[in-house]
């Protein structure tokens, strides 16, 4: 899977020294972006920053937070979490 991912990184035309920022969610998918970003950031002078917007929509959603903070922390990664008032659910506020 890296030497796939390393080759999608050549052929998609990121700019040595870019900035990237991505969304993670603490979800799976891109818990496994974030680490294989952080793999080959060295390698191709990419500046990593994550953003995880908490929707809260969901209870536990404060612990996905945490946990995004927490794999940044040690990934040395710079990150920043937002919590959003979604008004567009169920039961959310009108």
């Amino acid at each position: 899977m890296e030497k796939d991912f390393k080759k999608i990184i050549q052929q998609s035309g990121l700019a040595q020294g870019i900035g990237l920022l991505l969304a993670v969610s603490g979800g799976v998918d891109s818990v496994v972006l974030l680490d294989l970003m952080t793999r080959f950031a060295k390698e191709f002078s990419l500046d990593l920053q994550v953003l995880h917007l908490d929707h809260q929509i969901r209870p536990e959603s404060g612990a996905d937070a945490g946990f995004v903070r927490d794999l940044c922390i040690r990934l040395d990664v710079p990150a920043k979490s937002k919590p959003l008032m979604c008004r567009c659910w169920p039961g959310s506020a009108a």
